[in-house]
Formats: structure tokens, C-alpha cells, sequence
């Protein structure tokens, strides 16, 4: 059985490659077996809320997909600052 991650992309991040070389890396993935829901960041803090928004709804597996500060962004969401 395989595990879902709920993938957080910054199509913005690299110059807006991320949002030209994601989409084949997690076709990748998925053919490999892993299900992933993808979920589309516009904004700064929607990372944030993504992670946030989809923890509480139980999901705990994600990935990053974009720079830094889209990671950053989660971690943020998951372990707010207090």
C-alpha cells in the first residue's frame, strides 16, 4: 500500500523553472507508486497555509516542490513559531 504526500509547488521558485520541471518529476514519482495530490502555490504564506490547512484535515506526508522558501513556508505551517 502507498503512502499519499501532498506535493507543494512553487511553480515560481527557480525563475519559474520549478514550474517547468515539476510536473515530469512527479509524473516520475507517480509512476513509481507513489500517490500524490499536488497543491499550487500563487503566493507568499500559501505554503504556509497549504501545510497548515492540510494537517489538520490529517495528512502528514509532503514534499517540497520549489526553492527554500517554499520549504521553509511548510515547516512553518507543520511547527508554527511561537
Amino acid at each position: 500500500m502507498s503512502e499519499r504526500f501532498i506535493a507543494i509547488v512553487n511553480p515560481a521558485a527557480g525563475g519559474k523553472r520549478c514550474g517547468k520541471l515539476a510536473p515530469a518529476a512527479l509524473e516520475t514519482l507517480r509512476k513509481k507508486g507513489v500517490e500524490i495530490e499536488e497543491r499550487i502555490t500563487s503566493a507568499p504564506g500559501d505554503a504556509t497555509r497549504i501545510a497548515q490547512d492540510s494537517y489538520q484535515k490529517g495528512e502528514r506526508n509532503f514534499i517540497a516542490v520549489g526553492g527554500d522558501g517554499t520549504s521553509y513556508e511548510i515547516v512553518n505551517g507543520l511547527f508554527p513559531p511561537r
